[in-house]
């Protein structure tokens, strides 16, 4: 039991990595010209959030739900 609320504070503190990570991007957007600069960024970013997402989705679904 203690294991499995390690876990699932570990997929919390991600998400809450995740929101920060978007903070940043939003400030991006309000300044244009950076944008281009860190476009390569923005797009590992991006990647990055839908792996997390599909782990996620996995993790509080079905797939893990035999741990």
């Amino acid at each position: 039991m203690r294991d499995q609320v390690a876990r699932d504070q570990a997929v919390i503190d991600l998400v809450a990595v995740m929101a920060s990570v978007y903070s940043f991007v939003d400030a991006i957007v309000a300044v244009p010209e950076k944008a281009q600069i860190l476009e390569n960024t923005i797009k590992s970013i991006l990647i990055q959030t839908v792996e997390c997402t599909m782990f996620i989705r996995e993790y509080t679904g079905k797939g893990f739900g035999g741990m």
